[in-house]
């Protein structure tokens, strides 16, 4: 079958991770795929095999994503949605018998204009239209809006995949019209790192690993992590005392941040940028520290290390702490407020964290290959009943 998946990240790099992980499950089962992306891809994500479509860029101007910008940091304008829908329009030509929308119609309300168009031109081709969607909802100002999701949901797609383990997150904890449309949807697991990924080295073992995704919104947890790095060792609890503390630095981390910690580095502490072993150097850590996105939250639990989280939130944005909060409740993480980070705080989490055993929390992560064979056994059933009317 002809995939197309449409991915419109705006900021940090979870979204890109599961569609891409998502695009190689489909062409290992035989499927022909492209990923049609509106942002840059991060560079640690391996893309060889897979035709990447690049449309005209958009991207968040910032934390908040009040405002949306292109490629030359300019606001989006007539002209911008102009060749993007026409760019669409050519991609559509192609011809699919899948679509797939990451988060659309759950989020990216911004992008209707185009994401409705391309579900109006694969219902008419008669497309399996598909909907990618996270563990975790970012909640609403209003009920209004969530039903329109839920609406639209239900005129346009044929599957909504979860990725998420019910017996961990249910889609209804974030979304109170999961039960209107329960009949699209089908947990697939969640799409994370898998211990066999796990590469021999030195790198990681028995380090304190800080890290912030992207690098995005993670300035001052890495800047806060390298202060207690570089306290004088007396100071410190026993239980931190001779750590190396390694701060890996997302590429979208502002390049004065990554001067400044950068010049704080010695024999305690080493800032660089993210790796693409990251998974393996988490494996042989003594302790985590990161925010609560839904790709580092897995390689926690992949890797089986003590954990610290300093979930990213707003007024607006409610998702990594509620993923938080709830392995905080389960005994697996401590959870540190964003808004209580303090150098005295971020070491009695560290304390706390390192101070109990690692309950083992099993949750279903083979997400990209369940997608996968959900949207093959779909789209025959669609071709079948199609045939039989």
């Amino acid at each position: 079958m002809k995939v197309l998946i449409h991915l419109q990240h705006l900021l940090g790099s979870g979204h890109a991770v599961r569609a891409v992980a998502l695009a190689q499950a489909l062409q290992q089962q035989g499927d022909a795929v492209v990923l049609a992306t509106g942002n840059r891809l991060a560079k640690v994500l391996s893309c060889e095999s897979i035709e990447v479509v690049h449309l005209p860029l958009a991207r968040a101007a910032d934390s908040s994503f009040e405002h949306l910008v292109d490629a030359a940091e300019r606001p989006l304008d007539e002209d911008w949605w102009r060749v993007r829908m026409q760019a669409t329009h050519e991609l559509l030509q192609r011809s699919f018998d899948v679509i797939v929308t990451e988060t659309f119609p759950f989020g990216r309300r911004a992008f209707a204009r185009e994401l409705l168009y391309l579900c109006r031109v694969g219902k008419a081709s008669n497309a399996l239209l598909v909907s990618s969607v996270r563990d975790i909802l970012v909640r609403k100002p209003t009920l209004q809006q969530e039903k329109w999701m839920a609406a639209h949901a239900r005129d346009f797609y044929d599957l909504v995949l979860v990725h998420s383990d019910p017996a961990f997150v249910k889609f209804e904890d974030s979304f109170p019209y999961a039960r209107e449309i329960a009949d699209l949807f089908a947990y697939t697991g969640y799409i994370g790192g898998k211990p066999s990924d796990f590469k021999e080295g030195d790198d990681g073992r028995g380090e304190i690993i800080v890290s912030c995704g992207g690098g995005a919104v993670g300035a001052r947890l890495l800047q806060v992590a390298a202060d207690v790095a570089t306290m004088a060792q007396s100071t410190l609890p026993e239980v931190l005392r001779n750590k190396t503390w390694r701060l890996l630095m997302g590429a979208r981390l502002p390049q004065e941040t990554v001067a400044q910690l950068t010049k704080k580095q010695n024999a305690r502490l080493i800032a660089e940028p993210a790796r693409a072993d990251f998974s393996s150097m988490l494996g042989r850590a003594s302790l985590s520290i990161s925010q609560a996105g839904y790709n580092s939250v897995l390689d926690v639990l992949c890797a089986q290390v003590p954990a610290v989280f300093v979930p990213f939130e707003t007024a607006s944005e409610s998702e990594q702490r509620q993923r938080a909060s709830t392995l905080a409740a389960r005994g697996r993480a401590e959870l540190l407020p964003s808004a209580d980070l303090t150098c005295l705080s971020l070491i009695s989490a560290c304390v706390n964290a390192l101070s109990r055993p690692v309950p083992k929390l099993r949750v279903t992560m083979d997400g990209a290959q369940r997608s996968a064979a959900c949207i093959a056994a779909a789209l025959a059933t669609k071709r079948r009943v199609g045939a039989v009317l």
